[in-house]
């Protein structure tokens, strides 16, 4: 009898720590799964952080490549006689019409053409809803007295990133100007000003405005 007691309690104790190990192997197990978890939810956060920021500066990049903005200034001068009097006198008609660019970023180059060079921050909102908001930072300016180009510089990052990493971007385009004069009227005077946006280049991270 004290030696079949014996074998129960070698038994009972052999069964506590055969839970035990499996205690222990499901918390390991639970945990990697977790951990695995965690990784690919930060993973797939990450890839659609980036994908929002590119779509936006493609986005941008698109719309802006495609727009000009054209100022023309007709200056007329006609002779005008007075009936009551029969005196003839000189008048100069100014007539200015625009071209302005439109779609995404149209107002940002109407006032960076019209004032030279302008500043803005907007919030861009992607068409795919599961794409978090962007932040572009626009900054349109001239290269100096003379060369009448206006380069564009836009910063691109996440609208709520706070201290993750926000896969910046930044884009450029180099302003094109061109101005032409029709004087081959005697009367009149036609100016022509013209400025494009050329040569986009997307670059990761945030440049610095030169």
């Amino acid at each position: 009898m004290k030696k079949l007691k014996n074998e129960q309690g070698m038994t009972i104790l052999m069964a506590l720590l055969l839970v035990l190990t499996a205690a222990v192997v499901s918390a390991v197990i639970l945990s990697a799964a977790l951990s695995a978890a965690r990784r690919v939810n930060s993973d797939r956060a990450a890839q659609q952080n980036y994908l929002a920021v590119s779509s936006a500066a493609e986005l941008v990049r698109d719309s802006v490549r495609t727009q000009k903005y054209v100022k023309t200034v007709t200056t007329e001068t006609k002779v005008v006689k007075d009936e009551a009097t029969g005196e003839e006198r000189t008048e100069v008609e100014v007539k200015t019409e625009e071209h302005c660019p439109t779609g995404l970023m149209g107002a940002w180059l109407t006032e960076g053409a019209r004032k030279n060079g302008c500043t803005d921050t907007v919030t861009i909102t992607l068409p795919d809803e599961a794409l978090p908001s962007v932040k572009a930072e626009f900054s349109m300016t001239g290269r100096g007295t003379g060369s009448k180009g206006y380069d564009i510089r836009i910063a691109f990052s996440l609208v709520d990133a706070e201290d993750a990493d926000d896969c910046r971007m930044t884009l450029r385009l180099s302003g094109k100007y061109s101005y032409e004069l029709d004087s081959g009227y005697s009367d009149k005077t036609v100016e022509t000003t013209t400025i494009r946006w050329e040569y986009p280049a997307i670059t990761k991270g945030t440049e610095e405005s030169t």
